[in-house]
């Protein structure tokens, strides 16, 4: 069967294969290789080709939806920083919705304050999973 070589992948086993590349498997190079791979349309059945990741994040920064600084930061792997100790409740359990910062983290910093905020502190601790 033919599958097609996906975006930011390179494959070398007999030669170099680019993105976007058209090469012949069989099932059990597919199997093993299957995360670089698509496979091209059969007529039996459809192609789902999942979307680029940093395309998704280039989207996302045109459409206003994330800003360039927090797609750097996905693409190179370091979480944003968010400010508990200097933010309202109201702030922390927005950006605790939005994933801005997980409940437990926020919940960290608060009670590392030395006076942790009582309706904040029991609004974190209701989000946590048990």
């Amino acid at each position: 069967m033919k599958y097609r070589l996906l975006s930011g992948k390179h494959h070398t086993p007999e030669g170099v294969f680019l993105p976007g590349d058209t090469v012949e498997l069989t099932e059990q190079e597919y199997q093993a290789f299957k995360n670089k791979f698509v496979p091209l349309a059969d007529s039996d059945r459809p192609v789902v080709i999942p979307p680029d990741p940093k395309l998704v994040l280039v989207q996302a920064v045109a459409t206003g939806k994330m800003t360039a600084e927090d797609a750097l930061r996905q693409l190179v792997g370091t979480p944003a920083p968010f400010d508990v100790a200097g933010s309202n409740v109201e702030t922390v359990l927005a950006a605790v919705e939005t994933g801005k910062i997980s409940a437990e983290d926020a919940l960290k910093q608060e009670q590392a304050r030395p006076n942790p905020r009582k309706k904040l502190v029991e609004a974190l601790a209701a989000l946590e999973p048990a």
